[in-house]
């Protein structure tokens, strides 16, 4: 390798460096996106701690102590089995957060393998994927979610597969179209020049310069994924009781919701300022991303 090739190597090193630290800055700067960082950093920290933060068991039986009120002992109450609301908070979070973010990261896999494969091969191949996401697409996520959801069973991976299926055709459209705009470009064709395998030229070049707009889509669609969540357990179809998930202690508080609100407003605030900060988080990556924007 020469010395120049090195060099260049070097620079191109450098400037995407620098091209993330800016891009880190300009989403910090951003006031939405950081209020929502701190409160998303302050979920994450509760779930990842809960062990620690709270000495109650979310999940054992103390009836002596139903549904008390909001003290000392118990900062948020306790719900209709004694068991300390904001212990099974906290530890809702790990599945809440936890399913949200590994569905839509499934999601995202599938979809770039699939869009890749499309936008680059074209033809036949690329008709016959977009015809079966067409399929998909013609069916709303959730009902989609719900049917998959019935079929395979609820546990912790066949919730996730029913979650992350309506949500790869939006990531393998998205891919494609980038793939589309930049496959004949000088440097693509000069790794096919050079010999460079198949798999080598789509995961090192092509992919890698087309995943912006990929990581502005998916934070903006790990909200969505804890609310479909959130929906499944209220109907049933998801994470079951006793386990401490936000939607399954909304679906069992929806009983008591006249003797005591708050086993319904407690969870349903806490899924709020989930959504709101990975909504804001996801605007003000795009506006890091967005080139339009750039000084």
């Amino acid at each position: 390798m020469s010395s120049n090739t090195i060099v260049a190597a070097r620079d191109k090193a450098k400037k995407h460096q620098a091209s993330s630290m800016t891009t880190l800055k300009r989403l910090w700067a951003h006031s939405g996106a950081r209020i929502g960082i701190i409160l998303f950093a302050v979920l994450v920290f509760m779930a990842v701690f809960a062990g620690v933060l709270s000495p109650y068991d979310p999940i054992k039986l103390d009836m002596a102590n139903a549904n008390a009120p909001i003290s000392l002992s118990h900062l948020l109450g306790t719900d209709e089995l004694g068991r300390d609301e904001l212990t099974r908070i906290m530890y809702g979070a790990r599945y809440s957060l936890a399913i949200g973010t590994l569905s839509t990261l499934m999601a995202l896999v599938f979809g770039v393998i699939t869009g890749a494969i499309s936008g680059y091969f074209g033809g036949m191949v690329d008709n016959l994927i977009m015809r079966f996401f067409d399929v998909l697409q013609a069916i709303p996520n959730l009902l989609l979610s719900i049917i998959v959801a019935i079929v395979l069973g609820s546990n912790w991976f066949n919730l996730m597969i029913a979650l992350s299926v309506g949500h790869i055709a939006g990531y393998a459209r998205t891919l494609r179209a980038q793939i589309l705009s930049i496959r004949n470009l000088e440097y693509v064709e000069a790794a096919k020049a050079t010999n460079c395998g198949l798999w080598e030229i789509l995961f090192k070049y092509i992919v890698p310069n087309s995943f912006a707009p990929l990581i502005v889509q998916a934070t903006s669609s790990v909200p969505g994924t804890i609310l479909a969540t959130a929906s499944l357990a209220f109907i049933g179809l998801g994470i079951q009781a006793p386990t401490p998930e936000w939607g399954a202690m909304l679906s069992s508080g929806k009983d008591f919701i006249r003797m005591d609100p708050k086993l319904v407003i407690i969870p349903g605030i806490f899924i709020i300022i989930t959504v709101l900060s990975l909504n804001s988080i996801g605007d003000g990556l795009r506006d890091a991303l967005d080139p339009k924007l750039k000084k």
